[in-house]
């Protein structure tokens, strides 16, 4: 399934339309300052660096329109909206992603001061499902301020390997509960911090660590192990981590759910729902297990 088939027909409608009344004379300052920082910040994919400059504009235009919808511009929302339109190049259609993403989904509350909540419960999660990695950013009093508040703003598009980005964005449409929070604490059970000694180490080497060692499959079943207190509907926790021939049973399960649906308990199962629903996450789930 594409990103478009998780939203409401209507609404991607609505916010095409939007986009279309939206004329580039409205455009902030901010916005004209942020979108030439953008393609700066994904510099590593090397899509940018051929990003014609009427893409520059339609980007401007996006975060315009996303301004008359939700009130407000915050960075981070540019790299959002610049890796939709890179796999959604039809403007309408890549706005209405990012407002419905933003607006419907509820991901500007990751901004301003709904941040320092979040940031947290991510702490507390991160302490219950992530101890070792806990301990570690404790001892050296890295907090999550120093690395998480790049994370949520912009979504992990900057912060891990590409193919995990767009998975991460998969989970979002996909209604996955708190799909950040668990992101970000399974991603930090899959790494090694033990051999950070100082402050200072950690700071200088922690965002190459993560660029380079983010695992998307290791990353992605950390992820949809970790139980959240959100406000949907979410699985107990596991007594242990998801293995190899539980993944093998789920996916066994949930192969007539692709067809037909399925009330088997596997298919109610984070891991089983967006397997099932496709997308990149399908891909590395396929990938993975079969």
């Amino acid at each position: 399934m594409k990103w478009e088939d998780f939203v409401p027909l209507e609404t991607l409608e609505a916010y095409r339309k939007l986009y279309e009344d939206t004329s580039e004379r409205e455009t902030r300052d901010e916005i004209l300052k942020d979108v030439p920082r953008t393609l700066s910040g994904l510099s590593d994919d090397s899509f940018f660096d051929r990003w014609p400059p009427e893409s520059t504009r339609t980007l401007a235009r996006i975060l315009t329109a996303g301004t008359r919808l939700f009130g407000e511009y915050k960075q981070g929302m540019n790299f959002v909206a610049a890796v939709i339109l890179r796999e959604k190049p039809h403007a309408p259609t890549a706005f209405a992603l990012f407002a419905y993403l933003m607006h419907d989904l509820r991901m500007k509350d990751l901004y301003g001061r709904p941040l320092a909540v979040y940031l947290a419960r991510f702490a507390a999660t991160l302490s219950v499902h992530a101890p070792r990695a806990d301990g570690c950013l404790r001892r050296l009093d890295f907090e999550p301020q120093y690395y998480a508040v790049e994370w949520f703003s912009a979504l992990f598009c900057i912060s891990v390997p590409k193919l995990l980005s767009l998975a991460i964005l998969d989970l979002v449409f996909a209604r996955i509960p708190d799909t950040p929070l668990r992101v970000a604490t399974g991603l930090l059970r899959t790494l090694d911090l033990s051999s950070f000694a100082t402050f200072d180490e950690i700071a200088l080497r922690f965002k190459p660590l993560v660029r380079a060692k983010a695992n998307a499959p290791d990353a992605l079943l950390a992820a949809l192990d970790v139980h959240t207190d959100a406000d949907l509907p979410s699985p107990k926790p596991l007594a242990r981590p998801l293995s190899r021939s539980a993944l093998d049973d789920s996916a066994s399960s949930t192969r007539p759910a692709r067809a037909a649906s399925s009330s088997s308990s596997s298919a109610s199962s984070p891991a089983a729902a967006a397997a099932a629903k496709g997308g990149h996450f399908d891909w590395i789930f396929n990938d993975l297990v079969f």
